[in-house]
C-alpha cells in the first residue's frame, strides 16, 4: 500500500486551464472517488497521477516522494481503463501476464500471480479465451486482473463500468468494493455517476470546471454539501432549492419561504448558528433533500408545513416520488412505497428542517 498526495496541482493545455490548483490526499488503503460532470477535469487529474500527462504546476507525491519526473512504469501504479484496452489477439492468460513477462518476471512467479488473480476474480474458466469471446463484464474482470497481477501500490480506475448495462454495473460495483476490502490497496476511481461515488468511496472528491469543490466521506458530502453545486450533483433525485429570507420569529431563527400573494411559510432552523444570525434579513436558498419532505399525518403540528397539489406520482418499488410546484419551484418528495397520494391530490407537506441546508444566494456556498 501507499499514500498519495497532490499539492496545488494544475494542468493547462496551451492557455486553457483544465485542472486548477487541486490539493488532496489519499491515505494508505483508502478508496477515493473523483466525481463530477463530463469535462470537469477528473480524468485529466487521473492521467496526471499516472504520469500519462505532465503537470503544469504543483507536486504529486507517492509515499511522500515527488514523482513529477518519474516515468509511468516506475510509479508502481496500475490503471484500469473504460475501454478495457485488452490485446484482441491474446488469450486472457497472456493478457494478464504479458506485462510481467515484459518485465522479465520468472515463469513460475507469473503462473503463481495468474492463479491468485484468476481465483480472486473467478475467471479461471476464461483463461484460454480471447477478448472477442467475452462479455463486457468478463472483459472488465480481465482488465482488473491485468492491473492486480502486478500487486501495485495504487490502483487507478478511469470510469471502468461506463460501458456495462445497469445490472452488470451493479454486480461489478459490488465486486470492486469486495476486492478493495480484501486487498486493502489505495485506489483512485473516476466516475460521473454519483451513485457509484456514494457506494464505493471512503471519501468523495467533487470537481467542477477543474476546481475541487469538496472532499469528504460520502455521508458528509450528502448531508452537509459545501455548496449548491455539490448539493445538486450528489443525490438522486437532486436536492430541492427554495429562495428564502432569514428571519427571527419569536425565539426561533428560520427562513420565510413562499411567493407574495400566495401561501408563505416560516420554517425554523433548529441547527442555525451564529453565521445564520449574522445574516438576518438576507436572501438565501433553502436546500431540502426529497426525503426531508413527507405528507402530513394526523396529530402533527404545523410549524413546518405547506400545502401543495401533487401532479405526478412515480412509484420506484422501494420509494414513491411525489412531484409538485410550490413557491414557484418544481419540487420532489420521497415517501414510502405504499403512499396513498394520487395525481391531483392536495396535501400538506411536512418539512424536516433539522436536516435542511442553507446557502448564500449569490455565491452558492453553504452558510
Amino acid at each position: 500500500m501507499a499514500s498519495l498526495e497532490l499539492v496545488n496541482v494544475s494542468k493547462s493545455f496551451g492557455r486553457q486551464p483544465i485542472v486548477k490548483d487541486v490539493s488532496l490526499t489519499v491515505d494508505d488503503g483508502e478508496f477515493l472517488v473523483l466525481v463530477g460532470p463530463s469535462g470537469c477535469g477528473k480524468s485529466t487529474l487521473l492521467n496526471l497521477i499516472a504520469g500519462l500527462e505532465p503537470i503544469t504546476e504543483g507536486d504529486i507525491r507517492i509515499d511522500r516522494k515527488s514523482v513529477n519526473d518519474v516515468h509511468p512504469k516506475d510509479r508502481d501504479i496500475a490503471m484500469v481503463f473504460q475501454s478495457y484496452a485488452l490485446y484482441p489477439n491474446m488469450t486472457v492468460e497472456r493478457n494478464i501476464t504479458f506485462g510481467l513477462k515484459m518485465r522479465g518476471t520468472a515463469k513460475a512467479e507469473r503462473d503463481a500471480a495468474l492463479k491468485r488473480v484468476a481465483s480472486l476474480l473467478q475467471i479461471e474458466q476464461l483463461l484460454d479465451r480471447k477478448p472477442g469471446q467475452l462479455s463486457g463484464g468478463q472483459r472488465q474482470r480481465v482488465a482488473m486482473g491485468r492491473a492486480m497481477v502486478r500487486d501495485p501500490s495504487i490502483f487507478l480506475f478511469d470510469e471502468p463500468l461506463s460501458n456495462l448495462d445497469a445490472k452488470l454495473r451493479l454486480e461489478m460495483r459490488t465486486e470492486i468494493k469486495r476486492l478493495h476490502q480484501r486487498l486493502g490497496t489505495s485506489a483512485v476511481y473516476v466516475t460521473h455517476d454519483q451513485i457509484e461515488a456514494m457506494t464505493l468511496a471512503s471519501r468523495i472528491a467533487v470537481m467542477r470546471d477543474g476546481v475541487l469543490q469538496q472532499c469528504a466521506d460520502p455521508k458528509t458530502v450528502y448531508d452537509t454539501p459545501a455548496n449548491m453545486f455539490v448539493a445538486d450533483f450528489i443525490g438522486s433525485p437532486a436536492m430541492n432549492f427554495l429562495p428564502a429570507t432569514l428571519i427571527q420569529q419569536g425565539d426561533a431563527l428560520g427562513v420565510h419561504v413562499g411567493e407574495q400573494g400566495g401561501e408563505r411559510a416560516f420554517f425554523p432552523l433548529p441547527r442555525a448558528n451564529g453565521r445564520h444570525a449574522d445574516r438576518l434579513g438576507g436572501e438565501v436558498v433553502l436546500g431540502l433533500r426529497p426525503e426531508h419532505l413527507a405528507p402530513a399525518e394526523a396529530g402533527q403540528g404545523d410549524a413546518a408545513q405547506f400545502e401543495c397539489r401533487v401532479d405526478v406520482v412515480e412509484p420506484t418499488g422501494t420509494d414513491t416520488m411525489l412531484f409538485f410546484d410550490w413557491a414557484g419551484v418544481r419540487m420532489v418528495a420521497r415517501t414510502h412505497p405504499n403512499s396513498p397520494v394520487l395525481p391531483g391530490d392536495t396535501v400538506r407537506m411536512v418539512v424536516d428542517t433539522a436536516r435542511a441546508s442553507v446557502f448564500d444566494r449569490v455565491t452558492g456556498e453553504r452558510i
